[in-house]
């Protein structure tokens, strides 16, 4: 009786362990383990957990704005965060960064096989970023960009979730830098920002060629370097397209 009952149990629960922080009754859809291979059962699974995933309350719909192209949201919430030693306030200070390096997870990977793989193994690091205030989670996810950091969980995403959200802070502009750097203000670009600041000083007589070349942190030289670079570049695209 008490074997049969034991049967039962790891049926429906598919004899995975309680992992911490994860409701014991989930069903993927539904679907017993024995219906599906058992590689396949266990993504399901990951999949029905997602809403636990272990995010700094808050963070899941700042990611999903930047995901729909708004980074205005996150972007905000990065700001209340100032400062070089922000990462001072993070819940992961004085931790070993290897424990936010999972060895199976990379820019290239699938996020729900890395899941799977890691297991329980993830709950410590991502119950670290599940504690971060959200200013400081915000931060991380926005430094992590504007590095391009390739490795790592961040802000409780892991390397591979963030790979869709690095390629669009690449292709995005920030208004308010490119016009930070054109009057001569310091600040962190993309490529894309970049080649627009180069566009528009090419095109725009009055800009300060000093004040931009100090924006964008090289000597005057090479910036009127790539401003004839960007002008050939110009020329030829249309007789290219023709």
């Amino acid at each position: 009786m008490h074997s049969g009952a034991g049967k039962k149990r790891r049926r429906r629960y598919g004899g995975l362990p309680n992992t911490e922080g994860y409701p014991r009754r989930v069903s993927p859809g539904g679907i017993f383990r024995g219906e599906v291979g058992n590689r396949e059962w266990h993504i399901l699974r990951l999949r029905a957990l997602r809403r636990w995933q272990q995010v700094t309350p808050g963070m899941g719909d700042l990611i999903k704005a930047a995901r729909n192209g708004e980074w205005g949201p996150l972007l905000r919430a990065a700001a209340l965060t100032p400062g070089k030693h922000w990462a001072e306030n993070s819940r992961c200070s004085g931790q070993d960064p290897e424990l936010f390096t999972p060895l199976s997870d990379g820019p290239r990977e699938d996020p729900d096989e890395v899941r799977h793989f890691q297991g329980i193994t993830l709950n410590r690091p991502l119950n670290f970023c599940a504690s971060c205030p959200l200013a400081v989670a915000a931060r991380c996810l926005v430094e992590s960009l504007r590095l391009d950091d390739e490795y790592g969980i961040r802000a409780g995403l892991l390397a591979s979730e963030r790979s869709a959200l690095r390629g669009a802070w690449k292709r995005r502009i920030d208004a308010e830098a490119v016009s930070a750097v054109l009057r001569g203000v310091p600040t962190v670009l993309n490529e894309a920002e970049r080649e627009e600041v180069i566009s528009r000083f090419a095109s725009d007589p009055i800009l300060n060629a000093t004040r931009v070349a100090w924006g964008l942190g090289i000597p005057r030289k090479y910036l009127w370097q790539l401003v004839r670079e960007h002008n050939q570049s110009s020329q030829s695209t249309p007789s290219a397209a023709a």
